[in-house]
C-alpha cells in the first residue's frame, strides 16, 4: 500500500510541475521588474504621444482595480524585456496609490492576438517594496470604442489536489477548473475618449 501511495504522490507532483511549466513557458517579462525608465510623467508622455499617430491600444489608462495610471505604448529596447518579432507594447506606471512604486516602472507587456481587439498580455501581479514580481498571463480585450480594456487572467485548465492521493480517492486527484468572470481592466484617460465615458454637464 505504501508503494502505491508513493506512486500516486509522485504522479500528482509531476502533474503539478508540468502545469506550472506550461504556465511559465510563454513568459517574456523578467522575474522582477527592471529599474524605472527615466522621464516618465503624465505630461511628458502626452507630449510624446501627440507627436505621432497612435495605435488603437496606445494611450494613458486608469486601472480600475488599483486606480493606478499607466501608459500603453510601443515597446523599445529600453524596457529590458526579451525582444519579439511581433508588434509589442509595454505598460508603464505613471502614478500609483502605492508610493513605493516609482513612475517609469514597466508593469507589463502586450502583443496583438489574431482576433481584432484581443491581445496576449503579461502583467506583474505582486509588489515587494519598489519592485514588481510574479508575472502572469492575461487576455486583454479592447472594446469597439477603444476606450475600455477588460483583463482576464489565464489559469491552468486542471489542478491537482494532493489530499486526494489517499487510497480509494485517485479519481479525484486531477480536477477541471472552472473560470470565474472578471471585470478588471482599464478605462482610457488620454487621448480623451470620444464620446466621453461620463456625461459632461454645462
Amino acid at each position: 500500500m505504501h508503494i502505491h501511495l508513493f506512486r500516486r504522490l509522485r504522479t500528482a507532483l509531476t502533474l503539478t510541475i508540468l502545469s506550472l511549466s506550461f504556465l511559465k513557458a510563454g513568459a517574456k517579462l523578467p522575474r522582477l521588474s527592471a529599474e524605472p525608465l527615466a522621464g516618465y510623467d503624465i505630461e511628458s508622455v502626452k507630449r510624446a504621444m501627440d507627436s505621432r499617430p497612435l495605435h488603437h491600444i496606445e494611450g494613458i489608462w486608469l486601472m480600475t482595480d488599483t486606480s493606478a495610471k499607466v501608459a500603453i505604448e510601443l515597446e523599445d529596447d529600453a524596457s529590458g524585456i526579451e525582444a519579439t518579432a511581433a508588434t509589442a507594447y509595454r505598460i508603464v506606471l505613471l502614478s500609483s496609490p502605492n508610493r513605493a512604486l516609482r513612475p517609469g516602472t514597466v508593469m507589463g507587456r502586450i502583443i496583438p492576438a489574431a482576433k481584432e481587439g484581443v491581445y496576449q498580455t503579461e502583467l506583474y501581479t505582486s509588489a515587494t517594496g519598489s519592485r514588481l514580481s510574479s508575472p502572469a498571463a492575461f487576455t486583454a480585450e479592447l472594446d469597439k470604442s477603444d476606450n475600455r480594456i477588460v483583463m482576464t487572467r489565464h489559469r491552468s485548465a486542471f489542478s491537482v489536489n494532493l489530499w486526494r492521493t489517499l487510497p480509494y480517492m485517485w479519481r479525484y486527484v486531477v480536477r477541471k477548473n472552472r473560470s470565474a468572470p472578471t471585470y478588471h481592466g482599464c478605462v482610457r484617460i488620454y487621448p480623451a475618449p470620444v464620446p466621453p465615458l461620463q456625461p459632461i454637464y454645462l
